[in-house]
């Protein structure tokens, strides 16, 4: 009715000599025509407006703690740093909770005499140890931050249920997403970590070989130089023998 009200005083039409003006109904009818469809569709696009939803509007609160759970670093140490951390009298001492047999620092001679070990040896033994205990602290991290991150996955399915404009759906959807993918971050990071205990055997298996090897050639030597030297003592004496003559001064 405002609207209608306000056109008798638009001037339109045509203009008689007098102060009073003449108005064209027709042009009138369409005017108020206009507006009404104006206003149907400013009420149309608040509707879709609220479907929709404003995106700046919504913000799950979940958002923050899947930025914080992508920044928080894992606690993998470096091969080089594990190894480093290695040391040969644990090597010789570590029984596993009772599993297995602690060779112990000393060995106990036939004359019953004990003498101290190379523990030095034993230092890649104690490696395993040392990046087995390192998987655990990551793997119990690992699976607490991935307890968390399964809850929320939870209540961010919770609120797409309940959620009613498009643009809340749509920031719920690439939450879900972000939080899968975080997950499979820190399942990699376990992974990693066991990574690391299967390289270090890898290399203490090669490191066997390789030892084996060293002592198959030093065994080899050894034989080579005995057998020569065995040969140097049983070689004839071949020179003429000279037996002093007792009549010469």
């Amino acid at each position: 009715m405002r609207y209608l009200l306000m056109l008798w005083w638009i001037p339109l039409g045509l203009h008689v000599s007098g102060a009073i003006p003449v108005i064209d109904l027709s042009v009138l009818a369409q005017t108020a025509q206009q507006v009404v469809i104006a206003t149907q569709q400013l009420q149309n696009a608040k509707e879709q407006l609220d479907r929709i939803g404003n995106p700046l509007d919504v913000a799950p609160a979940m958002t923050k703690d899947v930025m914080r759970g992508f920044a928080e670093a894992g606690r993998l140490l470096p091969g080089d740093e594990l190894q480093s951390m290695a040391d040969g009298i644990a090597g010789v001492l570590f029984e596993g909770n009772g599993l297995y047999r602690a060779p112990g620092q000393s060995i106990r001679r036939a004359d019953g005499l004990d003498i101290l070990r190379a523990t030095d040896a034993y230092r890649k033994f104690d490696a395993v140890n040392v990046t087995r205990q390192a998987w655990e602290v990551v793997a119990a991290e690992a699976e607490e931050r991935a307890r968390q991150v399964r809850n929320q996955t939870r209540a961010t399915l919770a609120a797409l249920q309940k959620a009613s404009t498009m643009a809340e759906v749509a920031k719920l959807h690439a939450l879900l997403t972000a939080q899968s993918s975080l997950l499979a971050s820190i399942e990699k990071e376990r992974e990693s970590a066991m990574a690391q205990i299967l390289v270090q055997q890898l290399g203490n298996q090669t490191d066997a070989e390789r030892q084996a090897l060293a002592r198959q050639e030093e065994h080899r030597e050894a034989f080579r130089q005995a057998h020569q030297k065995i040969g140097e003592f049983l070689v004839p004496e071949t020179s003429p023998v000279v037996i002093p003559d007792p009549n010469r001064p």
